[in-house]
């Protein structure tokens, strides 16, 4: 939104009466300013895992009957979080790194730095902006993601433990399973739903875990094995609302989407798994619109 007026000012294809406004310029520093927020929470994801990875927690925390971050964290030093998270970026590039460093800092919110500048600080700031300025925010912020990216998916990460396991290492591969197998049953799922709706609005619920799931992917069948559940409309909603883990407003919205159901073309599953130890599950709802058998 900010860059969209800015743009304008680098358009060379607009007709004279379709010149930028006169203050899309002023939209620069707050650009710049989020732009450097963007790099400084990206650079602090990859340095965070780095050293997780390295140490477990004492790495980011201080310990203490209230634990605190490391001051490092907390930190706007765009260089030394790229330093620690193990980034080199190029010296061309090292100055716009620096140039968004001085906008959240203080250019970007202070008409002049908050402590008199020191030898090596020019006094003034240029706050005029150019097309270079975005593309290396995406070059700098692309760099920081990937960097970020190799450091979670490396083979001994550090992830959060729970009871039994890494809470969202099994959420991302119970959604990866969930949509291959949906991919493989949904034909039977919603003639099964529309066989035993009889025409009254409601949702077919299957309770199915990740081994179930990939077990059923390599019995090269595209049959559903399990006992989905149908429940109307107005039980859904009930039950949905005793259920712990699912926001109100999400639940809000599912009845919603529910309440403009065709129970002859539409339908509605809720995919969910079996809690864990700790009673978390995972769940899924989709809603699908003008379904026709065949199609």
């Amino acid at each position: 939104m900010l860059w969209q007026p800015i743009s304008g000012l680098f358009d060379t294809r607009r007709a004279n009466s379709e010149a930028p406004s006169a203050d899309a310029g002023s939209h620069s520093p707050a650009y710049l300013l989020v732009a450097g927020f963007a790099i400084e929470a990206m650079l602090k994801a990859a340095a965070i895992q780095l050293e997780l990875n390295a140490g477990g927690v004492e790495r980011v925390t201080l310990a203490g009957s209230s634990p605190t971050l490391q001051p490092w964290v907390k930190t706007h030093k765009l260089e030394k979080l790229a330093a620690r998270a193990g980034i080199k970026y190029p010296d061309e590039t090292l100055i716009y790194l620096r140039r968004f460093e001085e906008h959240l800092v203080w250019a970007g919110r202070y008409p002049v730095p908050l402590a008199p500048p020191g030898a090596a600080q020019p006094r003034g700031f240029d706050h005029q902006i150019g097309v270079q300025d975005r593309e290396t925010f995406h070059e700098i912020y692309g760099i920081a993601k990937a960097a970020f990216h190799r450091a979670r998916g490396a083979e001994h990460a550090w992830s959060e433990p729970t009871g039994v396991g890494d809470y969202r290492q099994r959420e991302a591969v119970w959604m990866a399973s969930c949509t291959h197998w949906l991919r493989v049953v949904l034909p039977a799922l919603l003639d099964h739903t529309r066989r035993v709706a009889h025409g009254d609005r409601g949702v077919l619920q299957v309770n199915i875990d990740t081994e179930e799931m990939r077990s059923q992917l390599t019995a090269s069948t595209s049959m559903v094995l399990l006992e989905p559940v149908w429940a109307p409309t107005e039980e859904f909603v009930a039950i949905l609302g005793e259920r712990a883990g699912v926001g109100g407003d999400t639940g809000r919205r599912w009845a919603e989407q529910l309440t403009t159901m065709d129970p002859l073309r539409d339908v509605a599953l809720f995919l969910y798994s079996t809690p864990d130890a700790d009673g978390r599950w995972l769940s899924r709802f989709i809603f699908i619109k003008d379904f026709e058998v065949g199609r």
